[in-house]
């Protein structure tokens, strides 16, 4: 801003800022139905937002089942990584080898859609040049009697 950081100024010019944007966020609020301000910014329609509460929906069990299932696998597991040995509990380490099984398969299929978006941008290049060839021959067809 144009004050100084720390000053009086600085403060009342940071906070008068706060209040317009409080004023209208308040006014937002005001004009909408309830359901098209989501806290993350942008509006989002309501198939969007119903998306959204769905995936909520889901994900809550799946968080519920996943913390029963490390309460019921709390169990020591001995792993040997060759040159030390670790004492885990048995769900980090079923939980980390799916993590890392994830991982595995998001590169592997990164490589894959790479491999297809180069495709698609020579595939493009090459409409771009027939439909240049295209107007070349309409041009040469309306030119000859």
């Amino acid at each position: 801003g144009p004050f100084f950081p720390g000053t009086v100024l600085h403060f009342a010019h940071v906070h008068s800022v706060r209040l317009a944007q409080c004023a209208l966020f308040r006014e937002k609020m005001a004009a909408s139905d309830g359901f098209s301000i989501v806290l993350t910014g942008p509006k989002l329609d309501r198939v969007q937002l119903m998306i959204r509460f769905i995936s909520l929906l889901v994900l809550i069990p799946v968080i519920v089942l996943i913390t029963a299932f490390s309460y019921r696998n709390a169990a020591p597991v001995s792993v040997d990584f060759f040159t030390s040995v670790y004492d885990l509990p048995l769900a980090v380490l079923l939980l980390a080898c799916l993590l890392i099984g994830g991982l595995i398969g998001l590169l592997v299929n990164l490589g894959v859609v790479l491999s297809l978006k180069a495709r698609i941008r020579q595939v493009k290049k090459k409409k771009a040049a027939m439909a240049s060839l295209s107007d070349v021959f309409k041009n040469a067809d309306s030119r000859e009697p």
